[in-house]
């Protein structure tokens, strides 16, 4: 059997005693007969590991079937470290009643919320260095601070986290924004809207590139920023040529549930696109005038 090693994060891969870095870039290792493999992932996350001719394995592993072989992603979760550790603290005062915020390891990274009469506690996914607490429209949002945001929210009654954010910026008022950057082709900014009013709610986002799409020096580059913005939810106008311009809903929802694009990576397939989400499709982009798509081949 063939593996193909993916991962949306710079890791490393222990394959028969050698080391590998493995990230969006494919590493391909095949195994004859019984062969075990551990992904060492970055820091305070699990390591997950399985063994070639096991069907079972554990649930930091997703295995798909992908041209000759199976496409083998991490799933990294928070590592569990048999330690109590206070990290950060902070205080806030909303409607008479006053709120200790309180960053512990427990076993996991925590963040918790206490009042005399309430208590409400979420896993948080980075170590924050600091705790900032923001009163809006009746709900609590706490920004667990580190080199990223993450944005925990907060209603008041009941006392429960409706949504963990991690986000680069944002801003707060009867909208709060949320900025994230996804490293691709392109280097898309998604910028993601929920409303403070009338109950918390994701309206929607903006999607732009950092990078000018027209400045790209290949149709695979372009294909490539073009799967990557639709996949995030962006406008794909940009890259389509006027056969597909009036098409845009029905190519959203081809690529809907789309988590990774893996470019061409077979001499034998040099135009052809994995796109991973519960399943692996295969698309291959074909371009019209102004290097602009113009249709696309699906392959299941």
């Amino acid at each position: 059997m063939k593996f193909y090693f993916f991962s949306p994060i710079p890791s490393c891969i222990l394959y028969k005693g050698e080391a590998h870095a493995i990230s969006r870039n494919l590493f391909a290792a095949r195994s004859v007969g019984k062969t075990f493999f551990r992904v060492i992932p970055p820091a305070d996350t699990e390591s997950c590991s399985f063994i070639s001719d096991d069907e079972r394995f554990d649930d930091n592993i997703r295995r798909l079937p992908f041209f000759d072989g199976q496409l083998v992603i991490p799933i990294y979760r928070q590592k569990c470290k048999a330690i109590s550790e206070q990290i950060a603290t902070a205080s806030v005062t909303a409607f008479g009643v006053e709120y200790a915020i309180n960053a512990h390891i427990d076993g996991f990274i925590k963040l918790s919320v206490t009042s005399y009469r309430n208590y409400a506690e979420v896993l948080l996914p980075i170590r924050p260095k600091s705790l900032e607490a923001i009163k809006q429209d009746g709900y609590l949002i706490v920004n667990a601070r580190s080199d990223l945001n993450a944005l925990c929210v907060f209603s008041l009654e009941p006392l429960k986290c409706l949504k963990t954010i991690v986000c680069c910026d944002y801003s707060v008022g009867d909208t709060l924004s949320a900025t994230k950057a996804f490293r691709g082709v392109t280097d898309l900014v998604v910028r993601e809207h929920y409303s403070l009013k009338n109950g918390f709610s994701f309206i929607g986002k903006d999607v732009r590139p950092k990078k000018d799409y027209s400045l790209l020096p290949s149709k695979l580059l372009k294909a490539q920023a073009f799967f990557e913005t639709v996949a995030a939810g962006g406008d794909p106008s940009p890259y389509l040529d006027r056969a597909l311009i009036n098409d845009v809903d029905g190519i959203r929802g081809f690529l809907e549930g789309v988590e990774h694009v893996i470019p061409p990576c077979f001499t034998n397939y040099p135009d052809l696109f994995a796109l991973v989400g519960n399943s692996v499709r295969y698309a291959r982009p074909i371009f019209g005038e102004n290097d602009r798509i113009a249709d696309i081949d699906v392959e299941e």
